[in-house]
């Protein structure tokens, strides 16, 4: 089988190890959790849609259903985005569930949209119904949508925190923004496009900045069960203290004092060293961390 199928396979493989890491996390945004399925769901169809070709079928059901998961990976995109910027709007979430729902009976009853498929490259690609537009204005407004209820959510932010949020969600929706809009635009301009070989990696990438940028976020703990993550290797270093202290091999003295000064680095190495920013998280001043510092015999460096 051509490797034109790895970007969808490996992209698939990393939403479906986020939503096991995800599923062991204590503190769930429901709007990721969906938003992370859906785009599973949409790398799914992708994989099929290759394995289709190679074994010469011809599913048009399968062309329509990435479609469905694309309409849907928008809203999800929407509906987190409203989660991160506290923007409460019921009438442009109704809206929203609304226009998928009209949009996904469109596609998956009719030729209006994907009026069959054909091939191109090394997969099946639709062919345009005459309301292949309405798909293609969807996609626009909505993106255009989640971008600017982030501004909104910035510009309105009542706390630095909250700034932070919107800003790097946004930082996270660019990637995969642009490279949409080049997709449709290079289409429009008669260009035969293979978006399977390409979106995949855009999805991957919007997920793994948006997993990077988490804990600035604070809407899940999900960075605390991610490999390699600076909140997984804190917890596990806490809970072989705590495992010491409970075998007898640490003095309770001994064991507050190393979990303070874990504590206390791991907000400041996540920080960047810096001691300002460091103790207005932690909720003091300056002088009282440095105190700490002192006292726990950690190096300002």
């Amino acid at each position: 089988m051509n490797l034109y199928i790895l970007p969808a396979l490996i992209a698939l493989l990393i939403k479906v190890g986020v939503l096991v890491v995800a599923h062991r996390s204590e503190k769930h945004s429901p709007a990721f959790i969906k938003l992370v399925l859906v785009f599973a769901l949409h790398n799914l169809c992708e994989v099929l849609l290759f394995i289709e070709f190679f074994l010469a079928g011809n599913n048009d059901l399968t062309l329509r259903a990435y479609y469905v998961s694309s309409v849907w990976g928008l809203v999800f995109v929407l509906l987190y985005g409203m989660e991160v910027a506290h923007y409460k709007q019921q009438a442009i979430r109704t809206a929203a569930l609304g226009a998928a729902t009209l949009l996904s009976v469109v596609i998956l009853g009719s030729g209006y949209i994907v009026a069959g498929s054909h091939a191109i490259g090394y997969v099946f690609t639709a062919t345009k119904g005459p309301l292949y537009l309405l798909f293609q204005a969807y996609s626009m407004v909505t993106m255009m949508a989640v971008f600017a209820i982030l501004i909104y959510g910035y510009r309105r932010a009542k706390s630095h925190m909250a700034e932070i949020q919107c800003l790097s969600t946004v930082t996270s929706f660019l990637p995969l923004i642009v490279l949409s809009v080049l997709i449709m635009t290079l289409m429009n301009l008669g260009y035969q496009i293979n978006a399977t070989a390409i979106l995949p990696i855009a999805t991957s990438a919007f997920l793994c900045i948006l997993l990077l940028t988490e804990s600035h976020h604070r809407l899940t703990d999900i960075r605390r069960y991610l490999p390699g993550s600076p909140e997984r290797r804190t917890s596990n270093e806490i809970m072989e203290i705590f495992s010491r202290y409970s075998r007898d091999d640490m003095e309770y003295r001994a064991a507050v004092s190393e979990i303070e000064k874990m504590l206390v680095l791991h907000k400041y190495q996540k920080n960047n060293r810096n001691a300002s920013a460091t103790a207005q998280l932690m909720g003091m001043p300056r002088s009282s961390l440095y105190s700490i510092f002192n006292r726990l015999k950690i190096e300002d460096k």
